[in-house]
Order: structure tokens, then C-alpha cells, then sequence
């Protein structure tokens, strides 16, 4: 096998985890860009340049925190634990 090579179980991981920050990517991206500015210009206010790049930074920062959320979640210890003690939440 090469250097890079991944197993299935891992590759399947990663997707997984490519998916979850990608589907956060969106909910933030529609909430934080879309929907506050559409609310805001409705009521009458404007919103300026430097608001609309935090929002946008705020819709990355979140991105990344779904998708470590997700990393620590997919942990076998995280993942026996859920299984335990919380198996409402578990993948199976």
C-alpha cells in the first residue's frame, strides 16, 4: 500500500466528515448571509461591507466547528460511550 493510502472504514470517515462540514457550510452560509441581510433590509436597515464579511467569517468559523465536532464524535471511545450511555445517538 502507498503512503496515502486509506482503508475503506477511514476513507468512509473522512467522507463523512466532508459532508457534515459541507451541509454546515450551507445551513450557516443561508442563515448568516442570505437570511440576515434579507431580514435586515426588510426593517429598513442596511447592512454595511465589514458586517457582511464577520457574518461570512462567522459562517467559516462554524463550518470548521461542526466538522470537528464530528471528527471527536466519530472517536471509538466518543463513539462507545454514545453506544452506552446515550444510544439515541448512536449510528447503529
Amino acid at each position: 500500500m502507498g503512503r496515502h493510502s486509506l482503508t475503506p472504514e477511514k476513507r468512509d470517515a473522512r467522507r463523512r466528515a466532508v459532508r457534515t462540514r459541507f451541509q454546515a457550510f450551507l445551513a450557516a452560509c443561508s442563515v448568516l448571509l442570505v437570511a440576515v441581510p434579507v431580514a435586515l433590509d426588510a426593517v429598513g436597515e442596511a447592512l454595511p461591507p465589514k458586517v457582511y464579511a464577520v457574518l461570512a467569517g462567522a459562517a467559516l468559523v462554524i463550518t470548521q466547528v461542526a466538522g470537528t465536532i464530528t471528527r471527536i464524535m466519530a472517536l471509538p471511545a466518543v463513539r462507545s460511550f454514545i453506544d452506552q450511555y446515550l444510544p439515541w445517538l448512536s449510528a447503529e
